[in-house]
C-alpha cells in the first residue's frame, strides 16, 4: 500500500542553505520570510530595481491590508483594481518593503490560508500567499519567485519532502507549496511523510492514521500511481484561535506532492466534536482531498469557471471510495449527501449558471452540481460502453498530458468518447445556462438518451 520508500535526511539537497543570494534581475522580487527568536513573523521584499508598485500573485480579498503591518511609515498596502498592492505613501520609487505578519489562521475565499498553526505554536505556511512581482499581473509576467525562509535555531523546516535546518532558499513557482516550521518530527505513514498535530481530537487522529491510507490506496488503484518528485507530505494542523470564537473552520487542500488539512476549533467545539463525531463527514472530507491529490496538476483547469470538472470529480471519487470501503456504515450518509447536493444544486441554478458560479462567489455550486454531473456520467458511461466516470476522467487526464487544454471542451470530448456526443451536448447545456426549472434540468441530465 503506497509502498514507495523515501529516506528522511536533514538535508539541503535541491535547496540552498545559508548562502549569500545572487544579484537580482531588475524584474525579480526576492522574498524573505522570517520567524524571529521571539516568535514574530515578518515578510521582507527586495526588488531588483526601484519600483512604483509591488503586486501579489494571489488576491482573494484585502486581508493583507488588514493583517500586515508595514515596518516603515512610508510604505502602505492599498487596493487598486480590486487587488492589493504595495506602494510608497508619496508615490516615490522604492526598492524594499517589510511587514510584520499576523501568523494566525484565517479562511480565505477559494484560496489557502497563509498560516495553519499547530497547537504547540508550530505552523504550516503557504508560500503562494507571499509571491510578489513588480509588473502586474504576476501570473502573466513571472513564474519565478526567489524565497528565503529563516526560523529560530531550535526549529526545523520541512519542504519538498525533506527536513532542513533553519535557513533555506528556493525558487517558488506555479501555485507554491506548504512549508512546515517547528519542532514536531515527521514520521513515515503508508508512504506519506506525515506531520500530524498530536493535540487533534482522537477521532480525527484515528481517521488520519487508519482511514486516510485506505482512501489514498483507493485513489492510487483507480487513478494510477503518482511519479512523485519528493516524498508526499501530509500536514494536519489544529488550532483554537480563529478570530470569531463562535465559528469553527476546516480547510483541506492539495498541492504538488502535498496534502494538508487544518481544523480550527475552540475547546467547547472540540468537546462537542468528540461527543457528536460524524465519521462519515470526516471520511468524505479526507477522500475529497485524497482525490485531488491523485488528479494530476496538468488536468486542473486554469479557469475558475471550469471548477465543476475537478471539484465535481473529487466529490464523485469520495462517493465511490466510501461506497466501496465503508458500505454498511456510509450508505445512509451517501444517500443524504446526494439528496443535499441535489437540493443545493437546484437552488443555485435558478440564480446562476454553473460556468458563472465562481464570479458570483457561489463556489459550492461546483461541488454540488459537479457531483450530479459525474453521477450522470457514471450512469451513461456504464450503459453506453461499459465504462465509468473514473475511466472518463482518466481519458481526460491522458488528453491533457498529450497537450490538450484542461478545460470544459476537452472534458466534454472525453465524456463523448465514453458515452455519446448527444449526452456531452446535454452536459454542455446544463452548465451553460441558468435553469428556471432546475429539477427538470437535472432530470434531463440523467434521462438523456444515448444514440
Amino acid at each position: 500500500m503506497l509502498c514507495r520508500k523515501y529516506i528522511l535526511l536533514l538535508t539541503c539537497a535541491g535547496l540552498t542553505a545559508c548562502q549569500t543570494s545572487p544579484p537580482l534581475a531588475d524584474s525579480v522580487v526576492r522574498t524573505h520570510l522570517e520567524k524571529s527568536e521571539d516568535g514574530m513573523w515578518y515578510a521582507h521584499y527586495v526588488a531588483g530595481s526601484p519600483v512604483k508598485r509591488l503586486y501579489f500573485h494571489r488576491n482573494p480579498n484585502n486581508a493583507r491590508q488588514q493583517r500586515w503591518q508595514p515596518l516603515s511609515n512610508e510604505i502602505e498596502i492599498e487596493i487598486e483594481d480590486d487587488n492589493e498592492v504595495v506602494r510608497h505613501r508619496t508615490g516615490k520609487l522604492f526598492s524594499s518593503a517589510s511587514f510584520r505578519l499576523t501568523p494566525t489562521y484565517i479562511p480565505l475565499p477559494k484560496d489557502y490560508a497563509p498560516f495553519s498553526p499547530f497547537s504547540n505554536g508550530d505552523v504550516a505556511i503557504y508560500s503562494g500567499r507571499f509571491f510578489a512581482c513588480s509588473v502586474a499581473p504576476c501570473d502573466m509576467t513571472s513564474n519565478h519567485y526567489p524565497i528565503r525562509l529563516t526560523a529560530p535555531k531550535n526549529e526545523h523546516i520541512v519542504i519538498q519532502g525533506k527536513i532542513h535546518a533553519s535557513d533555506i532558499e528556493w525558487v517558488g513557482r506555479n501555485s507554491g507549496e506548504q512549508i512546515y516550521v517547528g519542532r514536531i518530527q515527521p514520521k513515515m505513514m503508508s508512504g506519506l511523510l506525515a506531520i500530524i498535530d498530536p493535540a487533534l481530537p482522537s477521532s480525527i487522529l484515528s481517521s488520519l492514521t487508519v482511514d486516510l491510507p485506505i482512501l489514498m490506496q483507493f485513489m492510487q488503484t483507480n487513478l494510477g500511481e503518482l511519479q512523485n518528485q519528493y516524498a508526499p507530505t501530509l500536514f494536519a494542523s489544529f488550532a483554537r484561535e480563529f478570530a470569531n470564537p463562535n465559528t469553527k473552520s476546516t480547510q483541506g487542500g492539495t498541492l504538488t506532492d502535498q496534502i494538508f488539512t487544518h481544523w480550527d476549533l475552540n475547546q467547547a467545539q472540540m468537546d462537542e466534536h468528540e461527543r457528536t463525531f460524524d465519521q462519515n463527514s470526516t471520511l468524505w472530507f479526507l477522500a475529497h482531498e485524497a482525490g485531488h491529490f491523485y488528479q494530476r496538476s496538468h488536468a486542473k483547469p486554469n479557469d475558475h469557471n471550469d471548477a465543476w470538472i475537478h471539484e465535481g470529480m473529487a466529490e464523485m471519487l469520495a462517493y465511490q471510495a466510501l461506497q466501496q470501503h465503508y458500505t454498511d456504515e456510509a450508505q445512509d450518509f451517501l444517500h443524504q449527501k446526494v439528496l443535499d447536493a441535489t437540493n443545493a444544486c437546484h437552488a443555485s441554478l435558478t440564480e446562476t449558471s454553473l460556468v458563472n458560479a465562481s464570479e458570483q462567489q457561489k463556489f459550492s455550486t461546483h461541488y454540488d452540481c459537479g457531483l450530479l454531473i459525474h453521477l450522470a456520467v457514471e450512469q451513461h458511461a456504464e450503459r453506453a460502453t461499459n465504462s465509468s466516470a473514473i475511466k472518463v476522467w482518466n481519458n481526460y487526464v491522458t488528453m491533457t498530458a498529450q497537450g490538450a487544454e484542461a478545460n470544459t471542451q476537452t472534458y466534454l470530448e472525453a465524456i463523448a468518447q465514453n458515452t455519446s456526443a448527444e449526452f456531452a451536448q446535454v452536459v454542455f447545456a446544463f452548465i451553460q445556462q441558468t435553469h428556471p426549472d432546475p429539477k427538470a434540468a437535472v432530470k434531463t441530465l440523467f434521462a438523456a438518451k444515448l444514440n
